[in-house]
């Protein structure tokens, strides 16, 4: 019983280390990423939290949303220049994306998505 006791006290010491070094590994990367793609644009802060959102052009707005998996980069290497030759043009990392902020409480839903984001928009007279 003793030995089993100790067996397992030792593979929980394990699996625990490894979860440790994989948080150190995860940490490294997201630095690694950020450094070689910082932010485009600015922040904004809506109830606490900061949306990044990049902005150009004069006009009637034009708000550009990414999906799941996406960032405003991705409209900067798209269409994002040629939109804000005619309009201005608003590109916002959804909240938990890109460079915003997620907000603490569990999962975030479209409505509070679009709560925050129109805070945002708000805020910059759109």
């Amino acid at each position: 019983m003793r030995r089993l006791v100790i067996g397992l006290g030792i593979a929980v010491a394990l699996v625990a280390m490894l979860l440790a070094g994989l948080a150190v590994c995860s940490w490294a990367m997201t630095r690694q990423v950020e450094a070689q793609f910082p932010p485009l644009g600015r922040f904004v802060t809506v109830e606490g939290l900061r949306l990044h959102l990049l902005t150009a052009g004069q006009g009637r707005p034009v708000v550009l949303l990414h999906g799941a998996n996406g960032a405003v980069q991705d409209f900067k290497a798209s269409i994002f220049d040629r939109l804000a030759q005619q309009y201005r043009v608003v590109a916002i990392d959804r909240p938990g994306h890109g460079y915003s902020d997620r907000p603490a409480a569990g999962i975030v839903t479209p409505d509070i998505q679009a709560r925050l984001i129109r805070g945002a928009l708000k805020q910059l007279g759109v």
